[in-house]
């Protein structure tokens, strides 16, 4: 009986649809600043649109990034079909053996359906993936869940120099945790400043710098747990 699981989802060219946005934002931001010295009621308008807006139409904005990925899940490999741009013709296929995994890594977002998956293997080859829209046979299922179950069902029967090993988010580690230190202290700084010498732009400030601190703290609250649930099941 055949027990793989079959995915079909879209990775987004990560570093290419970061530079896209970048760019928005900065050439938003030279708008915001050029009208703004006409009036600082365009101010908090210009933020919204180049800096907020993005956000809201991130689906249609990053359509050019996507390609279409088939994944296949078992008991011992991955195979993974790798699709050309709106195309079913395919542009790489190959499998991925456990046994030939050193570590992996991955990321998921509760807030909606990306999420992040990377395997080392033994030769120290990087293959990682963003996910965006991911189906199990036409019912949505979460991709990371699914290759993290295999992973340690794999562990299970393993010595513990051959078990796969979870290399940690960055937020669940000690440098994750300095950063939030660091951006914690700077927005303290920022709303200091702005008190003194740019009371009226502290409303915008406030709730950008919270919301950006509170994601990220629930995102780290996130990793840890499910760091110490895949620990724990290495033990079992």
């Amino acid at each position: 009986m055949d027990l793989t699981q079959e995915f079909t989802a879209y990775i987004i060219k990560g570093k290419k649809y970061f530079l896209f946005l970048l760019t928005i934002m900065a050439i938003g931001t030279v708008i915001t600043i050029v009208i703004g010295r006409v009036s600082l009621l365009f101010t908090p308008l210009g933020i919204f649109i180049f800096w907020v807006g993005p956000f809201f139409i991130q689906k249609r904005l990053r359509r050019p990034f996507l390609n279409k990925i088939v994944l296949g899940i078992s008991h011992d490999k991955i195979s993974i079909k790798l699709f050309k741009k709106e195309s079913e013709i395919i542009e790489n296929e190959f499998e991925l053996y456990f046994d030939q995994i050193r570590a992996f890594k991955f990321i998921k977002s509760d807030k909606d359906d990306t999420s992040y998956l990377k395997f080392i293997d033994q030769d120290g080859r990087v293959i990682a993936y963003s996910f965006i829209g991911q189906s199990n046979e036409g019912n949505k299922t979460d991709i990371i869940d699914i290759a993290v179950k295999y992973v340690q069902l794999y562990n299970k029967i393993q010595t513990s120099d051959r078990k796969i090993s979870l290399i940690p988010s960055l937020f669940a580690t000690k440098r994750g945790t300095l950063y939030i230190a660091i951006l914690t202290f700077g927005l303290i700084i920022l709303l200091i400043y702005q008190i003194i010498y740019k009371p009226i732009s502290i409303p915008i400030s406030l709730f950008a710098g919270l919301a950006l601190t509170f994601q990220i703290i629930f995102q780290r609250k996130k990793d840890l747990t499910d760091l110490k649930e895949f620990e724990n099941s290495n033990l079992d």
